[in-house]
């Protein structure tokens, strides 16, 4: 856990336990399996009648059909050994070794999927369309993503309506206001 929360290294933890990397990794690997099976039933596809009742008064005024966020994430991975992995893994944004997956959010903060991970290679695009998460939508709903999704093509054949999140000044003042009414 503490690699999770700290990010460090597997030759770090094996020096600061005592322990080979080896033992590292197999526990490190072990627990992450662990975890992700207990907390799997946490995540959740909301159906709109559930989205709808806990939409905050923020996206009720401006994503009042919402149904979620998605983003990309980039997560740093030790540099592999294997060379393909490598090329796989290689993000030019990050310039370092990353995995990529998708999540969708929804409007009141619930993980509602976690796609499977892919090299940083992948785009945005790429694991929209090969992730699965297409299928969970439904016609007419509202999907918010930053600029970089260049899905429009994918989600129109859905009649899915995308969204793109506002700039920076215009988000703070939308914080704003919902900070006000608290």
């Amino acid at each position: 856990m503490v690699r999770l929360r700290m990010g460090l290294t597997v030759p770090d933890l094996a020096f600061r336990f005592q322990v080979s990397a080896g033992l590292v990794s197999q526990i490190f690997a072990t627990w992450i399996r662990l975890v992700a099976k207990e907390l799997k039933w946490l995540i959740m596809w909301s159906s709109k009648k559930d989205i709808r009742r806990s939409l905050p008064e923020s996206f009720k005024k401006w994503f009042p059909k919402g149904r979620t966020t998605i983003v990309c994430t980039e997560v740093f991975i030790e540099t592999p050994s294997w060379l393909d992995v490598q090329a796989i893994c290689w993000s030019e944004y990050k310039h370092h070794t990353t995995i990529k997956f998708l999540l969708a959010i929804s409007p009141s903060g619930l993980i509602m999927y976690v796609s499977p991970w892919y090299g940083g290679r992948a785009s945005d695009k790429y694991i929209v369309k090969d992730s699965g998460f297409l299928n969970f939508l439904e016609p007419y709903d509202h999907v918010m993503a930053n600029r970089g999704f260049k899905i429009s093509d994918k989600l129109a054949p859905l009649q899915v309506m995308l969204t793109f999140t506002p700039p920076p000044p215009t988000v703070l003042v939308i914080i704003c206001k919902c900070v006000e009414k608290t």
